[in-house]
């Protein structure tokens, strides 16, 4: 008897990372205009984490400069770098459906 503990065969592990979707979201396509605004929310937060990122590496420099540790400035700036990777390749995403869209 196994009281309180769940095997593999009970539950599935990569089930558990899947974002569970109503029957709304999936049979209900986004519009061209929801698209577009998802587009251009993209091109804000691109944006927005340039600016961050910007300002990052001054505060990484001004901590080199002046002989102060700056592990954590650096790791934040690794951060915000990694995020804007992630921002720009959503953006990219949402760039090839509304051209997929545009073509049908």
């Amino acid at each position: 008897m196994t009281d309180g503990v769940l095997t593999t065969s009970e539950i599935s592990i990569r089930s558990a990372f899947k974002p569970a979707l109503n029957s709304a979201s999936r049979s209900q396509p986004i519009s061209r205009f929801q698209e577009q605004e998802h587009l251009a929310q993209a091109d804000w937060h691109v944006s927005q984490i340039r600016t961050h990122i910007v300002r990052q590496r001054i505060r990484v420099k001004h901590a080199r400069d002046t002989g102060q540790p700056s592990q954590l400035e650096d790791s934040m700036l690794h951060a915000l770098e990694a995020s804007l990777y992630a921002f720009e390749r959503h953006r990219d995403l949402i760039v090839s459906q509304l051209k997929r869209r545009f073509s049908e």
